[in-house]
């Protein structure tokens, strides 16, 4: 039943025309949005931590974005509609729910076009009080009409501002602030994971919590590119403000490339000291929001890019390496002079769902079947076989569109499944790249 063997050219072609044609043909296109919805919709969030205004409690404040593509939206009468739920749950050590809320967004647009948009977003966060001790917590975003739920999780210690002289709370991005001859009156945070690079000025806002007397701060702060490069620094005196001043520092945006940063920030008052960071990444519109890291990214291209382009983006340095990821796929873009690369979008999207749904003793991406899943796609069919008699639990996905099928096997019983050699020498022989 494993014998099936098709000639090197055939399966070059094959391979090559439907990973291509996937993203230029309009009908191909919605398939692959139907197919992106198997594990979506991918949400982006933030957790900041600030002082309690109830005594021996801390507050989570939670914002919550997603972009309207990544919704379902339907016929209403004057547009379009999405709705979804969120809920968050946050756990104590013992898994107990010390908080927890339930609520939904409806969005309603005029044109059909506005459904697709990526660069428009649902926002919506909540604040919680706890005590200060480590927590989980868990968010599910549920789109109403698919009823298709994603779940993101991350443990946090929640901090106690009550006990030291001096503290400073998270440090929230912000794109936009309201200022009034009282000082800092609103804020509107950005997601530190999709911060676009076209903002000109990108705001650092930091609550100062002092019980000492005193009449200033001394603040300093750098900003270090991913490689330990640093892009700015600073350093002066702001006036105190009761127990709680409310500042926030300006960044250059528009002088720093696309990549990964920290902003290393430190408050003194003249005997105490308090020093907080937050990793943020900036990206240029288009960029898929799963993309993160820019170096994983590259590693992750090894199934489409050739071994001399991965070697120079690899080897390039700051904005440059930027600039040849960039280059890269804008030769590949189906649809050129739009924001959206459907092709970026598309593989990115399968390395995402890969590491979700494969990763083990290795990251999903690089395992068998998220190699075959990220270059063919979501198999139309799997046929599972667990506890089969004389056997070891293996998989079979079937591509019915090229009739083909891949078989893998858990040889050691951990839920590591190969792909068998037969198999693997057919895709990877004449399609892979760094084998």
């Amino acid at each position: 039943m494993f014998g099936i063997n098709l000639s090197g050219w055939l399966l070059t072609t094959f391979l090559l025309v439907t990973f291509c044609l996937s993203f230029q043909a309009v009908e191909a296109q919605v398939e692959l949005k139907q197919q992106a919805k198997f594990g979506v919709p991918n949400f982006e969030y933030e957790i900041i931590n600030v002082r309690s205004n109830e005594i021996d409690l801390s507050r989570l404040n939670i914002f919550i974005q997603i972009a309207y593509d990544d919704l379902q939206f339907v016929k209403a009468d004057t547009g379009y509609q999405a709705e979804y739920e969120v809920t968050v749950s946050i756990n104590d050590k013992d898994g107990e729910q010390a908080e927890g809320k339930i609520w939904s967004e409806l969005i309603l647009v005029n044109e059909y076009e506005q459904t697709n948009e990526r660069a428009k977003y649902s926002f919506t966060t909540a604040s919680f009080h706890v005590p200060p001790e480590k927590y989980e917590v868990i968010i599910h975003l549920m789109d109403k009409d698919s009823k298709i739920t994603s779940v993101k999780k991350r443990e946090i210690e929640v901090r106690d501002f009550s006990r030291k002289k001096l503290n400073v709370s998270d440090i929230t991005l912000v794109s936009n602030l309201t200022i009034d001859s009282l000082g800092i009156k609103s804020i509107r945070p950005l997601i530190s994971s999709n911060i676009h690079e076209s903002l000109e000025k990108l705001f650092a806002y930091f609550e100062i919590y002092s019980q000492e007397d005193v009449a200033e701060f001394e603040v300093s702060y750098e900003v270090k590119f991913y490689n330990g490069k640093k892009i700015a620094q600073d350093k002066f005196k702001i006036s105190k403000k009761d127990e709680r001043t409310m500042y926030a520092v300006t960044l250059d945006a528009k002088n720093m490339s696309s990549g990964k940063y920290t902003l290393f920030l430190k408050v003194k008052d003249g005997s105490h000291s308090m020093s907080v960071d937050k990793t943020f990444f900036l990206r240029w519109r288009g960029l898929p929001h799963s993309v993160f890291d820019l170096d994983a990214a590259i590693e992750q291209m090894k199934y489409i890019a050739s071994g001399s382009e991965l070697g120079k983006m690899r080897k390039a340095k700051g904005k440059e390496k930027g600039e040849l990821f960039q280059k890269f796929w804008t030769k590949r873009d189906p649809t050129p002079g739009t924001e959206e690369n459907e092709h970026m979008e598309e593989y990115f999207r399968r390395v995402h769902y890969a590491n979700e749904a494969f990763s083990g003793f290795r990251e999903g991406w690089r395992s068998d079947m998220g190699m075959v899943y990220i270059i063919l796609g979501h198999p139309n069919d799997i046929e599972r076989h667990p506890f089969e008699s004389g056997s070891k639990p293996y998989q079979v996905w079937y591509y019915y569109e090229i009739n083909r099928q891949f078989v893998f096997v858990d040889e050691t019983g951990f839920g590591e499944y190969r792909l068998l050699s037969q198999y693997w020498d057919d895709l990877f022989r004449e399609y892979g790249r760094g084998y």
